[in-house]
């Protein structure tokens, strides 16, 4: 096994991520051999996407820039996104899908990060309300496209950091666990969302 310090807050190249998610997912080869070795090993190729491949790897389910109607619990911070997550895992919200390992699902967190000036406002709207007591988000207008500033994160509660990517592999690209302050360190906007664990990182 890897040890999850040997990776705290710093940058990596794609292989070291990818043995990295490997070894945290022992039994995803044994239990899915088809989707790791359809159309070559998939684990490798996705996470090369950069900031979206290696969120998909890590929850396990592909990953849509489409916040607004894709995800209904975000949130304005990360402590509240922790809380809802603590939440589902304590009434099994997840319990009945399977991860890549085969294993009973739990809820997980991972972030969305944009250029807010990119959203199209609907008259007399701003882009998201927060509710105040609870900190989960109402979206009111859709999320910018992939032609904007953007970036997602998942967040390793072993190391308390967030996986990402400065951009994909090809673009030459980096992998980098970041601490939480580290990774909103710029002026975008970010949400935390939490998610049930999937079975497969490819559609």
């Amino acid at each position: 096994m890897v040890s999850p310090d040997a990776y705290t807050y710093a940058s990596l190249d794609f292989d070291s991520a990818c043995n990295y998610w490997m070894s945290k997912n022992p039994g995803a080869r044994e239990k899915c051999p088809t989707f790791f070795w359809r159309k070559r090993f998939y684990p490798r190729t996705v996470v090369a996407e950069g900031c979206v491949g290696v969120t998909q790897c890590f929850v396990g389910r592909p990953i849509s820039q489409n916040v607004k109607t894709d995800y209904k619990y975000c949130f304005a911070t990360l402590d509240a996104a922790k809380i809802e997550q603590r939440r589902w895992n304590k009434k099994g919200s997840c319990a009945k899908l399977t991860n890549v390992n085969g294993d009973p699902s739990r809820a997980v967190i991972f972030a969305f990060r944009w250029d807010e000036a990119s959203i199209p406002l609907l008259p007399g709207k701003t882009p998201r309300e927060t509710c105040v007591t609870c900190g989960r988000i109402t979206w009111n207008a859709t999320v910018p496209n992939r032609a904007c500033s953007f970036d997602f994160g998942y967040y390793d509660e072993e190391i308390d950091g967030f996986w990402h990517a400065t951009c994909s592999e090809r673009e030459g690209g980096e992998i980098r666990v970041d601490t939480p302050k580290n990774f909103v360190s710029d002026d975008r906007s970010t949400v935390y969302c939490v998610i049930c664990e999937g079975k497969s990182i490819i559609e």
